[in-house]
């Protein structure tokens, strides 16, 4: 993929979504414009927004935003070759799959669980009774909100313990890798970055967002109180230019000159946006995605995973 496992990793500061910090970037730009220091005294220096500039937080406890260390460019699972990469990578899905809150089947949320906790706690007990016991894991931790309240807790629990049961003796890592292969499916993709777009117009009743992943450009839609529900899927090689004007990402499409237009809030989100797409589609158009290889590779990785001791 021309990319080192290294690479894919980075910086990211939480707004509108996540961005990215280049290595050339310096952080105290996107603070001068994006932040001002309040009149309240503060030890540390007190942060806020100024009012006509809102953000997800509207202040910070710090003289400079809290920045977190995150997969920048998400990759097919036959990609990660190292241990410590896998095991980063798994743990970038469970924070994704638990608070993406994107639709998909109710089994594949209870087989990652299983996967996750088969990871973290080893074999389920021998003998669990979610009725008259204190469930021995906490469903929060496992399961988005809005799946725990569409569920019964007592059947949750259950079923959580018979998936859980099914993977005694499967060793952490093969655990890990099946949580990734299930939670990078086109069905249950969590493999991706998520950010909020503009509505289309202020009467739209349901929320916008785009999520860039290896498998292309998706668009989402959101009713108030449900789930985030992909509408429309743009592929890597369908993509013939990109580029952005102020707070606008735009795309255009090989087929019929056709082109898209992805609005956000400002224009700093758009920039980041724009160099995201980019660099994925620069690095996914190596990898070729869609090639027959990468389903052979992946299924001989699969292999070597299976032969190694469940001890």
């Amino acid at each position: 993929m021309d990319l080192h496992e290294r690479d894919i990793f980075g910086l990211a500061m939480l707004y509108e979504g996540w961005l990215f910090l280049e290595p050339s970037e310096f952080m105290h730009r996107i603070i001068i414009n994006y932040f001002v220091t309040t009149d309240q005294k503060c030890s540390a220096g007190l942060l806020s927004l100024p009012i006509n500039k809102p953000m997800y937080h509207c202040s910070l406890q710090s003289s400079y935003p809290t920045v977190y260390f995150r997969i920048r460019f998400y990759l097919p699972i036959h990609c990660i070759n190292e241990r410590a990469t896998q095991h980063i990578y798994y743990l970038q899905l469970r924070k994704n799959h638990v608070a993406y809150e994107l639709f998909c089947d109710p089994n594949v949320y209870l087989q990652l669980a299983a996967f996750a906790l088969q990871a973290e706690l080893g074999d389920a007990p021998k003998y669990f009774n979610p009725e008259s016991e204190t469930s021995y894991f906490l469903p929060e931790l496992y399961y988005p909100k809005k799946f725990i309240k569409s569920c019964d807790s007592v059947e949750l629990a259950y079923y959580t313990y018979i998936h859980h049961s099914a993977l005694q003796n499967t060793v952490t890592y093969l655990a890990e890798f099946h949580f990734i292969h299930l939670a990078t499916k086109l069905n249950s993709d969590f493999n991706l970055h998520l950010y909020p777009l503009e509505k289309p117009t202020h009467k739209c009743r349901f929320s916008v967002w785009i999520g860039i992943s290896p498998q292309g450009v998706t668009l989402y839609q959101q009713f108030p109180d449900y789930w985030i529900v992909p509408t429309n899927r743009i592929k890597w090689n369908e993509i013939k230019r990109i580029y952005y004007n102020h707070n606008t990402v735009t795309i255009h499409l090989r087929s019929k000159a056709r082109r898209r237009d992805f609005k956000m809030k400002r224009t700093l989100s758009a920039r980041h946006l724009f160099a995201l797409i980019t660099n994925m589609h620069f690095y996914q158009s190596i990898a070729e995605m869609s090639a027959t290889h990468s389903n052979d590779l992946l299924g001989k990785i699969e292999l070597r995973y299976s032969t190694k001791p469940s001890i």
